[in-house]
């Protein structure tokens, strides 16, 4: 579902089997903040700090066998949904996240036709950059659900 859209440090062949669509979200954040500085990180789906990595092999990872944390306790790793599929949607920058880049993405997620979202925002100005993002989707997300889409959203560091 959805696209891979191509960027700094991100290939068409960074899609495979399991991220089926990738795509980014900035124009809020440029028209707010300036360009993005693609010296300090990618101006593309790529998740430069591993925020959204970590969340969605939570979710959906494939098995990992012998895996460890420096020789402790080795086993088999797993996310929750191996045989999930992901499409991934990047809203947030060095500079924070913008309402309007999250909504733009959310939109798309649905036009794609994605099954569920969990949406995990983090960085140090989510907060401040966010403009009340729950009275802002959740008609978008009971929209979605009217069709088999099922909406989870978090945000901060927990």
């Amino acid at each position: 579902k959805g696209a891979c859209e191509t960027g700094t440090n991100f290939t068409s062949s960074s899609c495979n089997k399991k991220l089926i669509g990738a795509r980014y979200f900035y124009n809020s954040y440029e028209a707010t903040l300036g360009l993005i500085d693609t010296s300090k990180e990618s101006k593309s789906p790529r998740d430069d700090d591993g925020h959204g990595t970590h969340t969605s092999t939570t979710a959906a990872g494939s098995v990992v066998e012998r895996a460890s944390l420096f020789d402790y306790a080795e086993g088999n790793a797993r996310g929750m949904a191996t045989h999930t599929r992901v499409a991934a949607y990047k809203v947030c920058w060095i500079g924070g996240c913008f309402s309007t880049d999250i909504l733009a993405a959310t939109d798309k997620a649905i036009e794609d036709g994605v099954n569920v979202m969990s949406m995990s925002l983090s960085g140090v100005n989510v907060m401040t950059r966010l403009q009340n993002p729950h009275r802002l989707l959740l008609p978008r997300i009971t929209q979605a659900a009217r069709s088999k889409f099922l909406g989870k959203q978090m945000e901060g560091r927990g």
